[in-house]
């Protein structure tokens, strides 16, 4: 009876809005453009990512024929939502799949059904809503953070070989140029603040591929491995260190992260206890809010910026640093160009090795996230 009630009542809320929705569409339909617009900047961007992810997927499925039993057990099942609440979702899709309006009718649906299932879902194809408001970023077609969490796309032995020998060679190319290669591995904001997942996103290991390659390369070979999960995990006890609306870590987590770089290659770092950062912004709403459509209820993140006066001149680099990676090196510019002589970014797309030959980086980091960890298996550094 119950449901019977919620579901009446859902029906006429849903007559009442869709007159008005209508009519402003009518009045408004360059609004429909932009919308549009947005999400095909949000697309080009990982265009390529998208293709490349296809066929990286179709060499794992092979190479995890071959894995042995670790590929033998069967993928963990994320439990279903409530039927009732299914049927919402459902009855929501049909809705605003016949409005003219569609970035309201999608902004609506992500409402209602958050509504609708008490703060613990939202009905979003790239978005999964999880504990306190924090979100999360669910596409499998830029990466895949949700399979990288549930820990079910962990590579072979002869896999991880594989990528091993691919990498030594671009170290060797590099190096015959006068530069040290650095990978610089970030962890996916799922692995850092699981405590805020889903409970029905069932897991088949606590370790996940990122995790287990970091570790291997570390044991089987003398390349230069960064992977600050271990040091990002220990400040959060104190400090946040990813946005709750947004995929990537906030100036906090990427200062601890640059901290690991330097102890890495000069062997000594600036402490976060002594450092200050400045609040920029009070009301950050992150690229998964705007993802949504729901910037004006998920706006409660900090946006900091640390304060140059506060930094320890006595530890900053002489090394020239050529950073290379993804939209988490575009947060890490400004902080190590206070932490090191020169600083270069660009973007991994961008790269070529003339980059080396002409900027004559001391060090090449390749700065990669988690989601996007098959680009060290696709792209190549020592690429002309």
């Amino acid at each position: 009876m119950k449901e019977k009630i919620i579901a009446v009542i859902f029906c006429l809320t849903i007559a009442a809005i869709s007159g008005s929705t209508v009519v402003r569409r009518i009045a408004d339909s360059s609004v429909q453009e932009v919308a549009e617009e947005e999400e095909n900047t949000i697309a080009e961007t990982h265009e390529y990512e998208q293709k490349l992810q296809q066929q990286s997927k179709q060499s794992q499925n092979q190479a995890q024929g071959e894995a042995g039993d670790a590929s033998d057990e069967p993928e963990p099942e994320e439990e279903k939502d409530d039927s009732f609440l299914g049927a919402i979702g459902s009855a929501v899709d049909d809705f605003v799949g016949d409005l003219s309006g569609k970035e309201e009718g999608a902004k609506l649906n992500s409402k209602i059904s958050q509504k609708i299932s008490g703060d613990t879902y939202i009905e979003s194809k790239t978005v999964l809503l999880g504990k306190d408001g924090w979100l999360f970023y669910k596409a499998a077609d830029d990466g895949d953070s949700i399979s990288d969490y549930k820990g079910t796309n962990h590579y072979s032995t002869d896999k991880m070989k594989d990528i091993q020998k691919k990498l030594e060679d671009d170290a060797k190319v590099l190096k015959s140029r006068g530069s040290k290669l650095v990978l610089f591995m970030v962890p996916n904001k799922e692995s850092v603040y699981s405590e805020y997942m889903p409970d029905n996103v069932k897991r088949k290991s606590q370790k996940t591929r990122m995790d287990l390659f970091a570790d291997y390369l570390q044991k089987n070979s003398k390349l230069n491995v960064v992977y600050p999960k271990e040091e990002i995990m220990a400040a959060k006890a104190m400090y946040q260190t990813y946005y709750k609306t947004d995929t990537h870590w906030n100036q906090i987590g990427a200062f601890i992260s640059i901290m690991a770089l330097k102890e890495k290659v000069d062997h000594n770092y600036d402490s976060l206890e002594s450092v200050q950062f400045k609040a920029q912004k009070n009301d950050y709403a992150g690229d998964l809010a705007k993802l949504c459509k729901m910037t004006d209820t998920f706006n409660d993140d900090i946006k900091y910026a640390l304060d140059k006066k506060s930094v320890n001149k006595d530890v900053k680099s002489k090394k020239k640093v050529l950073l290379v990676g993804d939209s988490f090196s575009e947060l890490m510019t400004d902080e190590m160009e206070m932490y090191f002589k020169d600083v270069k970014r660009i973007d991994i797309w961008s790269y070529h090795l003339s980059e080396v030959e002409s900027y004559k980086p001391d060090i090449v980091v390749w700065e990669c996230v988690e989601r996007y960890l098959d680009r060290y298996d696709w792209l190549r550094m020592s690429k002309q």
